[in-house]
């Protein structure tokens, strides 16, 4: 008989919005794209696919415009959006992170629904593929193996 397929960690969803948006010049996470704010669509868009969605700000970021929402507060500097995905790590260490920058209004649930459905227990992440080919590490799965690796790096 044939061994049963590993269980994949439970999905959880984060919405990075860590970003200073110096270039753009005001907050991108408060950007209207689809009649409200960015950061809320995305936060919306991950609840379709995942169990549990956080919203990922700096340690000195003001959150009061985001409500009530689940909130990861960075706990690492200097690492980009790693910040992010650590301190969501460390916040939940055997769940997998679909993580979603919040400047990325045109991802849509068939792509996040495509992530969750290449998820597989022999990779450590799956990434979303821009049409020349590259990963994109902003809408990513990552499962608990690769935090673990991303520390150690």
């Amino acid at each position: 008989m044939p061994a049963a397929p590993p269980q994949l960690p439970s999905l959880s969803g984060l919405v990075l919005l860590g970003g200073l948006s110096r270039r753009m010049g005001n907050d991108k996470a408060a950007q209207r794209y689809h009649s409200q704010p960015q950061a809320l669509w995305a936060y919306q868009a991950l609840q379709a696919v995942c169990e549990k969605v956080f919203l990922s700000i700096r340690a000195d970021q003001d959150a009061a415009w985001l409500g009530e929402r689940p909130l990861i507060r960075d706990s690492y500097h200097n690492l980009g959006p790693a910040v992010g995905l650590l301190s969501a790590a460390d916040a939940a260490p055997g769940s997998a992170w679909l993580l979603l920058a919040c400047d990325m209004p045109l991802v849509d649930t068939a792509t996040l629904n495509a992530l969750v459905a290449a998820r597989s227990a022999a990779a450590p992440a799956v990434a979303y593929r821009h049409p020349d080919g590259t990963a994109e590490p902003l809408c990513a799965i990552y499962e608990p193996g690769a935090c673990q690796a991303l520390r150690r790096s």
